[in-house]
């Protein structure tokens, strides 16, 4: 889902922040990819770099192996028909924080905390992903 990000140009023009998922632009993961790859056979999308802020290269897709669509607001209600299979990987707030800024770093940690992590939140209580996985796996460390 990380390459459906909305670029800061888009996101700064959402009037409804309140959405599920506003910063992502699941529409494009749903026509350019999940469409493309049912009634085509593949897919083509370009994704978002994140250190760039913008599209990069044009990624290709073929439905000939299995397809993994991963990350935050996959399993939203809109995009649930489209997955023979869905996994919910289960974990605790304070293990996402701490991963978040291990990757991030410590200066992200405010963004996590106060942008991130509270979208997550919505998106939980809202979607109930965990309630559309055939299978939880735990995402705790051992």
């Amino acid at each position: 889902m990380d390459d459906f990000y909305k670029p800061s140009q888009e996101r700064k023009t959402v009037t409804n922040t309140t959405l599920v998922g506003w910063q992502f632009d699941w529409q494009r993961l749903k026509t350019d990819v999940l469409l493309s790859i049912t009634t085509r056979g593949f897919a083509q999308y370009q994704r978002y770099d994140w250190n760039t802020d913008s599209f990069k290269e044009t990624r290709t897709i073929h439905a000939c192996s299995p397809i993994i669509i991963e990350g935050i607001y996959v399993l939203r209600p809109e995009l649930l028909s489209y997955y023979n299979f869905r996994i919910w990987v289960e974990c605790s707030k304070e293990i996402r924080l701490q991963r978040g800024v291990e990757r991030d770093g410590e200066q992200a940690r405010s963004q996590w905390e106060d942008d991130w992590m509270k979208e997550e939140e919505k998106y939980l209580l809202t979607c109930k992903p965990h309630l559309h996985a055939e299978r939880i796996i735990s995402g705790m460390p051992f």
